[in-house]
């Protein structure tokens, strides 16, 4: 079963001192959310998720699941998490408040940055180990060379050099394990580049400082 984000956006009133929402809420079927094709947010990222909240953070222990195929792999290293779940604000706006009571036990982990703490996390400097199992001979011919290209002329490289297509498990003959690096700014680059940006934008609008900015979210299965 899949993992989905309910994620939303506030900003705090520089006079009544109240979180206000950014979202564009509608009402739908007498349940409240935010728009349709109006999320900040709705990608399906577990890297992001995991960094987020440890939501579906749990790469070890793959193996044993999938082991009877033949070549299998653990996916890699668990992902550094920035924060455990912090909770709903006490002051999220009302509309926030609502979402979350209607969702009740079928949301969990939920939590909430505002864009300072985003903005002062290392992104890219955190670093993630991947593994995963590649069963095609040019591609692992492609990492070869790659990774021989950047031995000679760029050694930092070497290690990020991974495959464009990859699984967990295969039964296919010649299947390898391949370990390669990324950072956590590669692999959230989506979230990055759209949310933290839209964020930012909006503090600028409204003159607000980062910390009167922020995100509240939680996961359903």
């Amino acid at each position: 079963m899949g993992c989905d984000i309910h994620l939303f956006h506030e900003m705090r009133c520089n006079t009544t001192g109240r979180w206000l929402p950014c979202d564009t809420w509608d009402d739908d079927d007498g349940r409240i959310g935010v728009a349709y094709g109006r999320n900040i947010y709705d990608g399906r990222n577990y890297t992001l998720f995991a960094a987020l909240a440890n939501v579906r953070n749990n790469r070890p222990g793959d193996e044993t699941r999938w082991g009877p195929m033949g070549t299998a792999c653990d996916g890699g290293d668990p992902i550094p998490v920035i924060h455990p779940p912090k909770g709903i604000p006490p002051d999220a706006c009302e509309e926030i408040q609502t979402h979350v009571k209607e969702y009740a036990q079928d949301g969990h982990s939920h939590s909430y940055y505002t864009l300072q703490e985003l903005l002062d996390f290392d992104w890219n400097g955190t670093e993630i180990v991947n593994r995963g199992v590649v069963s095609n001979k040019d591609e692992l011919d492609r990492i070869e060379r790659m990774r021989a290209f950047y031995k000679k002329h760029s050694p930092h490289k070497v290690e990020y050099v991974g495959p464009d297509s990859y699984c967990q498990a295969t039964s296919q003959d010649g299947a390898t394990v391949v370990t390669w690096k990324s950072t956590l700014a590669d692999d959230c680059r989506e979230f990055l580049s759209s949310v933290v940006l839209r964020l930012s934008a909006l503090a600028k609008i409204h003159s607000l400082p980062y910390t009167d900015i922020r995100i509240v979210f939680f996961f359903d299965n």
